[in-house]
């Protein structure tokens, strides 16, 4: 036998692995998304069987239906299971994150990368059956073209493929964020939530002895000037870097401020995945940064703020031209398109010129 060739107990604990993984990799991406909860179902289910030397199972949607409400509680509608769990928009959900889920295959170190099966009914009552299966994880190959020139697998589309890693927050925030992500219903979330109130409430009270203080009919002192600019500076400093902390529970991706990256971190970005409907339930937290490699220049591309031309967008601008080679940003499918339609290269690989 070959020596190289994976024994079967190595290959199944690797299966395990990544079921495992795979269960926590939905917890973090998927949400209160009902596909994402089905699939995690599916993924526990899975890594069970796995353990106890069986085949990777295959359950239908009403079966994945009624272990939901015994995890999640509440009432279980009469509408049928297919329409409770529709297998399109389960496959849909699925195909829009392969990137991500084999990025997070490949930081786990994993040989092998979950596959969803489904098995189509074919005819009344008969449902649909979701299973896992594990296949090898395409290997990187660092000698082949799509390596050594990147631009030749995205320059027939003007795409970029978005990376993720971790980042690192600046030294006095690395105790609450840590190196993984967290749920804000944790210690650390309740701290980092807390310590943002506590300091809005001294901010507050800043102002309220400013107030009573000077309030009358007597002239301001050269003391209370520089009490009403130490004040306002502060107020300043602390609104331009809590903003991408206030706004990340409705836009779910924020640019994180340079002084909550650590020195030698020069790009990062918060990231919330929201966990229930409630506003107050929280999510997960993250702090990562998203990358790639221009289609135009293969110089770096990081996330930026959209500005004048892109108002109310994070789009990626390329670090060697970033007036001009900008792309898109999906936090999702980790792609993006040209935003100038002048500068996607032709068919053949070329650059046009622009006069």
């Amino acid at each position: 036998m070959d020596a190289n060739s994976p024994k079967p107990s190595q290959t199944g604990s690797q299966e395990i692995a990544a079921a495992t993984m795979l269960r926590a990799w939905l917890d973090q991406v998927g949400g209160n998304n009902r596909p994402a909860q089905a699939l995690a179902l599916l993924a526990a289910d899975t890594a069970s069987y796995l353990q106890g030397g069986h085949a990777s199972p295959a359950l239908d949607a009403d079966t994945l239906r009624k272990y939901y409400y015994d995890k999640y509680g509440g009432r279980m509608p009469e509408t049928p299971a297919s329409r409770w769990l529709p297998s399109a928009e389960v496959r849909r959900w699925w195909d829009a994150r392969q990137a991500s889920l084999e990025q997070a295959c490949r930081h786990a170190e994993l040989s092998v990368i979950p596959q969803l099966t489904l098995q189509t009914g074919g005819g009344r009552g008969n449902t649909t059956l979701y299973r896992l299966d594990f296949l090898p994880l395409p290997a990187i190959d660092d000698t082949s073209d799509d390596r050594l020139y990147p631009e030749s697998r995205t320059a027939t589309s003007g795409l970029v493929e978005y990376q993720v890693e971790p980042a690192k927050a600046a030294w006095w925030l690395r105790p609450i964020l840590g190196k993984q992500p967290f749920r804000m219903r944790s210690w650390r979330g309740y701290l980092l939530v807390g310590a943002t109130i506590l300091e809005a409430l001294a901010l507050l009270l800043l102002w309220f002895v400013a107030f009573v203080t000077m309030r009358g009919s007597r002239p301001l002192s050269a003391g209370d000037l520089s009490y009403l600019l130490t004040a306002a500076a502060l107020s300043y400093l602390w609104v331009q870097a809590m903003r991408p902390l206030i706004r990340l529970p409705a836009d779910r991706v924020t640019i994180a401020n340079d002084i909550l990256l650590a020195y030698d971190q020069f790009h990062g970005q918060f990231k919330l995945v929201r966990d229930a409907k409630s506003k107050l339930a929280g999510g997960w937290f993250q702090l990562v940064r998203h990358h790639a490699s221009c289609s135009i220049c293969s110089g770096d591309v990081e996330i930026a703020d959209g500005g004048e031309a892109f108002p109310g967008r994070l789009i990626g601008r390329c670090s060697d031209s970033p007036l001009e080679h900008a792309f898109s940003f999906d936090p999702v499918t980790l792609r993006g398109r040209s935003l100038y339609p002048d500068f996607s290269p032709d068919p053949h690989g070329q650059v046009p010129l622009v006069p």
